[in-house]
């Protein structure tokens, strides 16, 4: 190897090393262009996979999460499309739509990470395989999108023990209720937290009478659920506020 190639090896592995240094916050500079909304830029860190699209910041939080918490819904979408991890945790246990649940996302957000995944998106679907392989996966195979999402919807809790179901009672959010209900296909709301509350505690104990009413009313609560610090509701009864 000539002097000029050794230099020039030198630096591309000095450049590398520069990406992928972080901040006092844990995070690159691909992971503050995503912050800041800077998509472009973002896009060119990414080339040659000089940067890590699943990096995790000091709260174990990743750009994925970042953008969602910040509710820029093209950063989602630009994530998404380039194969980010939706199932990634922070410190508390939060994977990426457990986190929109609790920052109350617009629909749309929530929409992008259940359904808009990996369906009928075959270049995603691709660099979704990669970065498995990445991972230290030898042979790795897409999981079944439906069920995936099921169980980070439905039964994939944080470590407080709650749903993204439970979030979304709290705040309140009729469209993300519907959203989540359905994507989790079950009728059993029973999951309850470390104090032992189910979602529908929490919508009562917020004052949500639209939430308590739709789950009630179309029979998506089993009966002897409410907790008796809360009820306003007579189980059994017709569901009406």
């Amino acid at each position: 190897m000539t002097c000029n190639s050794s230099d020039k090896l030198r630096r591309k592995v000095a450049s590398v090393e520069l990406l992928k240094q972080e901040n006092r916050c844990g995070h690159t500079p691909f992971f503050v262009a995503i912050v800041k909304g800077h998509l472009i830029l973002a896009e060119m860190l990414l080339q040659h996979r000089m940067s890590d699209i699943n990096h995790q910041d000091e709260q174990d939080d990743s750009p994925l999460h970042w953008a969602i918490i910040l509710q820029n819904t093209s950063a989602v979408e630009f994530l998404l499309e380039r194969g980010a991890s939706i199932n990634l945790e922070n410190l508390h246990g939060n994977h990426a739509i457990m986190v929109a649940a609790i920052n109350d996302v617009d629909e749309k957000i929530m929409k992008l990470l259940i359904h808009d995944w990996v369906k009928d998106r075959p270049k995603r679907k691709a660099k979704i395989l990669r970065q498995l392989k990445k991972e230290g996966e030898e042979h790795p195979e897409l999981p079944d999108h439906d069920a995936f999402i099921r169980e980070l919807v439905s039964s994939k809790a944080n470590k407080k023990s709650m749903i993204p179901l439970h979030a979304v009672c709290i705040n309140g959010n009729g469209n993300l209720v519907k959203i989540l209900l359905q994507a989790g296909k079950t009728s059993d709301l029973g999951n309850q937290d470390i104090k032992k509350m189910n979602p529908i505690h929490f919508a009562v104990a917020h004052d949500h009478s639209r939430i308590i009413g739709y789950l009630h009313r179309d029979r998506m609560c089993p009966e002897g659920l409410l907790h008796k610090d809360y009820c306003v509701i007579e189980a059994g009864s017709s569901g009406r506020t």
